[in-house]
């Protein structure tokens, strides 16, 4: 409370009581936007792809340790087999929020929206015959149904050979590229990931067989937890397969 002699000369004392609600009305107006501008603030950085907080819930040893973002690219798949091809250790991961040339199977291309879906391809060094490989296209499917389950509280299925769905909507969609040493043995595998994560619309042709977590729980999710997430089962399944092969 103000102390009387504080108090501006027009304020009589008998109207002390009103004075201090203005003064408490015009403090709890501050506050209050206070408040939403920093809950705009949470939600606006949760919306985005951090790789600083990507890595604050990361609980691997090598898979996504070495975390490459870009903001727009064509493929992330492309991106990861140049930095591959260009000695990226196992395990790292490139990022975007928004891919313009995906690739996904028989050639096809699409373009993705900013700021709602979740891209990224992984560079992998796998000590195994080739045709041991496509065994890690299903290692990849179980790390994104687990990963996907976990935050959700959703059972994602896995449509073989490359499709997580939930509910019978297709979210999430994986392609596997291979690339060979002179000798014939594996210099590296490039796993690529596409979850459609907080998308709302869909193109006419495909809004019947495609949805998103958004469409199929009615909840948005933090990409970055997500990411998090799905590495973290992946690193897991893929040591159990290369355990067994070893």
């Amino acid at each position: 409370r103000l102390k009387q002699s504080c108090m501006p000369h027009w304020v009589e004392k008998q109207n002390f009581s009103t004075f201090d609600k203005c003064i408490g009305i015009k403090m709890k107006k501050e506050i209050d936007r206070q408040n939403n501008h920093n809950t705009e603030s949470d939600r606006t950085d949760k919306n985005e792809i951090r790789t600083s907080e990507i890595l604050k819930m990361l609980h691997t040893d090598w898979a996504g340790r070495n975390l490459v973002f870009h903001q727009v690219t064509g493929s992330t798949n492309t991106d990861a087999a140049e930095l591959a091809a260009a000695g990226a250790v196992h395990g790292t991961v490139v990022l975007t929020d928004r891919q313009q040339a995906g690739r996904g199977r028989r050639g096809r291309v699409w373009e993705s929206p900013a700021g709602e879906n979740v891209f990224m391809s992984i560079v992998l060094r796998p000590r195994i015959p080739a045709e041991k490989a496509p065994m890690l296209t299903l290692v990849m499917a179980l790390a994104l149904a687990e990963g996907i389950s976990a935050i959700s509280g959703v059972q994602a299925g896995i449509k073989w050979p490359n499709d997580i769905v939930i509910h019978r909507h297709k979210i999430c969609g994986i392609l596997t590229e291979m690339h060979m040493n002179s000798d014939g043995s594996i210099r590296d595998i490039v796993i690529g990931v596409g979850i459609n994560v907080n998308m709302q619309e869909f193109p006419a042709s495909i809004r019947d067989m495609a949805g998103s977590l958004y469409t199929e729980t009615g909840e948005k999710y933090d990409r970055n937890e997500l990411i998090a997430s799905v590495m973290e089962h992946f690193e897991k399944n893929y040591d159990i397969f290369a355990e067994a092969e070893s």
